[in-house]
């Protein structure tokens, strides 16, 4: 019973017809009534013959019609008469979140100037929810597909806030969401489960969820060919050995004996872990070798306090943190081509021939504004082309300036460094260094606006000839 909601479970017909009996007596004896367009009789764990007579039943209650139903929703979730099913609550909890997500997105779309750290904040808050309610208890219930469904609209979203096409010239999902700090659905609902796997035991004895809960972890340890293969229980145990929390599945005081502040944070470390075993595992055999450059641009260590945006980012992992650069309102079109680089979308040739059908060889991806037969990729465009040698040379020279006014500028040695490594530390590598790090930023983002200005005629060219229609954005008060 919640409130104004209450639910009656009965064996027989004949049970439930007692017991609306004593509910409508009730309801006399303290002058209030039921309403019977909003109530309703559902029968599961019946055979066909029983579904049958329940329909052709006329049910009342407190002199009102109840319809025999096949789903209800009660306290928000979708229950069928298939109790092991929850295909439909996912699946109306998938429309309504993305109907609210393309909302949302229209609003926070990276021609807004909103910061890209405060639209995921938005979507976290209002997105979110509907995509965690109940998860709990359905998370690991539902398909693979429809779990790649829910992950789809908040990829979606990230994207659109970042103002990457459909397929993001390849940028996987892995980078997109390290790039803003946001973590996979499934690592939320594992979480969620693992806090509702303490809930259960830490009941008292005398509450009925305790008590089922213990009768079905005996049986799904048993390892009896019947009994404790179905339901929640097995999930649960899945979960807690995909997460090596053994102890905790083997015996359930574990979770009790442990402070709630203590579990969640085994619980979150568990996943965590976990988790960036596999994205690692993931991004590591890539087949687009942007991709695995990202992965040495990223800091994927946990967040330092010298570094962290707010008190909530401290001693969290790198990829849950997002990018300082991002919150840069006021040079829209430089933060742009940064995040395109970071992520190996700037349309170069290289991506071009990437995206071409077929794909071209790399040999085919050469620099049309230097023609010495190089591959144009981010580091060509960055550090080698001397189409843009001028601005170059006054790039280096503040970055110099910049590092010897560190603590680390020994360390780097930026001068001596190979092409490929300076294009890692003029992208954002961490250096240990905020202040540093902030000024390289500063200076690589006035690079970028030159050197792509001087390129903007010839990718207008190239989209003409190929049918593009790339391009890099920017408000009418910048300037290059």
């Amino acid at each position: 019973m919640y409130a104004d909601d209450i639910i009656m479970l009965a064996a027989t017909p004949l049970e439930l017809q007692r017991m609306n009996a004593v509910a409508t007596k009730y309801a006399h004896q303290h002058r209030f009534q039921y309403n019977g367009t909003k109530s309703a009789v559902m029968v599961f764990n019946a055979t066909n013959e029983a579904r049958a007579r329940a329909k052709a039943h006329n049910w009342t209650l407190f002199g009102e019609d109840v319809k025999v139903v096949d789903e209800y929703t009660y306290l928000g979730t979708v229950t069928t008469n298939n109790e092991a099913s929850w295909k439909k609550h996912t699946k109306r909890a998938l429309e309504k979140a993305q109907a609210r997500s393309s909302d949302l997105l229209f609003v926070c779309r990276r021609d807004r100037g909103l910061r890209p750290r405060t639209a995921v904040t938005l979507w976290q808050s209002l997105v979110r929810p509907i995509l965690e309610y109940g998860a709990e208890l359905w998370s690991r219930q539902i398909t693979q597909t429809m779990a790649g469904e829910a992950e789809k609209i908040q990829t979606e979203f990230l994207r659109g806030v970042l103002g990457l096409h459909a397929n993001g010239g390849g940028v996987s999902n892995d980078a997109i969401r390290a790039e803003t700090g946001t973590e996979p659905l499934a690592d939320r609902w594992a979480k969620l489960q693992l806090g509702f796997w303490r809930r259960l035991f830490v009941a008292s004895d005398s509450r009925l969820l305790n008590v089922v809960a213990k009768f079905r972890h005996k049986e799904a340890s048993a390892n009896h060919h019947r009994y404790g293969t179905r339901g929640w229980m097995p999930t649960a145990r899945e979960l807690l050995l995909h997460h090596d929390m053994h102890d905790a599945w083997a015996d359930t005081a574990t979770a009790v004996k442990l402070p709630l502040p203590a579990w969640k944070e085994q619980c979150y470390a568990a996943v965590e872990t976990s988790s960036d075993a596999a994205r690692h595992q993931r991004m590591r055999s890539a087949e687009g070798s942007a991709t695995r450059e990202y992965t040495r641009i990223k800091n994927w260590e946990r967040t330092e306090r010298s570094h962290a945006f707010s008190s909530g980012e401290e001693n969290r992992l790198g990829r849950r943190t997002p990018e300082r650069y991002l919150d840069d309102r006021q040079h829209l079109k430089a933060t742009r081509l940064k995040l395109l680089c970071r992520l190996g979308a700037l349309p170069l040739m290289d991506r071009v021939g990437r995206e071409a059908s077929p794909k071209w060889p790399k040999h085919y991806r050469t620099c049309p504004m230097c023609k010495r037969g190089a591959v144009e990729d981010v580091t060509h465009f960055l550090t080698t082309c001397p189409a843009y040698e001028t601005h170059r040379t006054r790039l280096y020279t503040q970055v110099g300036r910049a590092l010897r006014a560190s603590l680390v500028g020994d360390e780097v040695d930026f001068d001596n460094q190979n092409a490929t490594t300076q294009a890692r530390i003029l992208l954002g590598k961490w250096l240990n260094d905020k202040l540093l790090e902030d000024r390289i930023d500063r200076h690589i983002k006035t690079y970028m606006i030159k050197a792509w200005n001087i390129r903007t005629p010839m990718t207008h060219k190239i989209n003409r000839i190929m049918g593009r229609s790339d391009d890099v954005w920017a408000k009418p008060r910048e300037t290059g």
